[in-house]
């Protein structure tokens, strides 16, 4: 017998009485047939590490789903789905989400959804129905083969979800009122994508690491006019080359917008990368840029901010930031010089100085200072004249 049909038996069951819950022990349970949920159930594992659902070789179905999936004429209401492991097994499949789900009133949590053929999660919208008041958090999707998240319909608050190395946009919505906060996003093309009719957004505490070639965060008024969308208080890091930190397209109609508060980080060690744009505004975007914080360190910003009609305020742009730096550094004594300074090209004073003097002359009593901009070496009387007889090496660390 199929898992699922013993676990929808119960499902159905407990509809039949009015609703309720149904809880799976932990363990492993083939998926060969859809689960189908229904309204009013409360449908709980025993964690999402214990309890683990896996579709089934070929089975090319959706894990779990509801009963208009096809039609899209009908919407679920008052349920919740919380502590599954979901494996979409996309290696022996070709089809399949790891939910896809029309509701109202629901709550989804606490789940692991893995290595779907398509899309993780899809919170999609109906003909003839509200689909409005949902809400996911503590959901970790990964490795799936379409968007790890997509919601299209209005009034979804996605927070504190963990969202990785999925094949399109980590988190992608389409209506109005959808609420993105304090997420993890990385390995998408794009972590955060709005698109359609997407107006009184909030995009804000999310932090992301953007994939080569492309984009933090991107609107696109695809349909109707967009109005009051936030952008805030997001981190977007940047480690490989890509296209923009934030981009807003307003080319087939008009946004308006409000992006403040972000740090948009082009940054690495070993190589380095660069960005396109941090803040891209195309067409008629209108609205606030403003205390966003731009850094460049390692790396190249080819533009920091493309405003289009958007007035911009108090961003701060800083280049090359460096928190810790080192090298040598040498002078020519003249036997009354008492300070002799070195630029340590921090992004502020260091806390941290280490100065060793490499040389005999060098060698004499002396104590260090430091500003933002230098390392100062002071002497108690000066060194004895000689050509380049002051050899020192140094490192400095905010």
């Amino acid at each position: 017998m199929d898992d699922a049909s013993v676990i929808q038996s119960a499902i159905d069951a407990v509809e039949e009485n009015g609703g309720g819950g149904v809880l799976i022990r932990q363990g492993l349970y083939i998926i060969q047939n859809s689960i189908i949920m229904k309204s009013r159930i409360v449908l709980h594992g025993e964690g999402m590490r214990n309890t683990r659902l896996k579709l089934a070789d070929g089975a090319d179905t959706s894990v779990i789903s509801y009963p208009y999936e096809q039609t899209g004429d009908y919407a679920l209401g008052s349920l919740e789905i919380a502590h599954l492991w979901i494996d979409g097994n996309k290696a022996n499949n070709t089809q399949g989400f790891g939910i896809i789900i029309a509701a109202w009133d629901a709550v989804f949590h606490h789940l692991f959804i893995r290595n779907c053929a398509k899309t993780g999660f899809f919170r999609k919208g109906a003909t003839s129905a509200s689909t409005d008041d949902n809400t996911i958090y503590r959901v970790r999707v990964v490795d799936c083969d379409g968007y790890g998240i997509h919601c299209s319909s209005s009034g979804t608050c996605i927070m504190d979800c963990y969202i990785g190395n999925n094949a399109w946009s980590g988190i992608s919505f389409m209506y109005e009122g959808t609420k993105i906060i304090g997420n993890t996003i990385y390995g998408s093309f794009t972590a955060i994508e709005g698109h359609r009719s997407c107006e009184s957004a909030v995009i804000t505490g999310n932090t992301i690491d953007v994939r080569a070639g492309g984009r933090g965060i991107l609107i696109n008024a695809g349909e109707d006019k967009l109005d009051e969308i936030i952008i805030s208080n997001n981190i977007i890091n940047v480690k490989v080359n890509a296209k923009e930190g934030i981009c807003i397209k307003g080319v087939d109609h008009p946004v308006r917008v409000n992006i403040r508060g972000n740090i948009i980080k082009a940054y690495r060690r070993d190589y380095s990368p660069t960005l396109d744009y941090g803040i891209l505004c195309e067409g008629d975007v209108r609205g606030h840029i403003s205390d966003n914080i731009i850094l460049q360190d390692n790396a190249t910003i080819t533009t920091p901010i493309e405003p289009a009609s958007c007035v911009v305020g108090s961003n701060l742009i800083y280049w090359d930031l460096l928190t810790r730096n080192s090298g040598t550094a040498t002078f020519s004594g003249d036997g009354t010089t008492t300070q002799f300074s070195i630029a340590h090209g921090l992004v502020k004073a260091p806390t941290k100085v280490l100065v060793t003097p490499m040389t005999a002359d060098a060698a004499s009593d002396f104590y260090v200072t430091a500003d933002d901009t230098n390392i100062y070496i002071n002497y108690k009387s000066a060194p004895p004249s000689g050509t380049d007889n002051l050899k020192f090496s140094w490192y400095a660390e905010v």
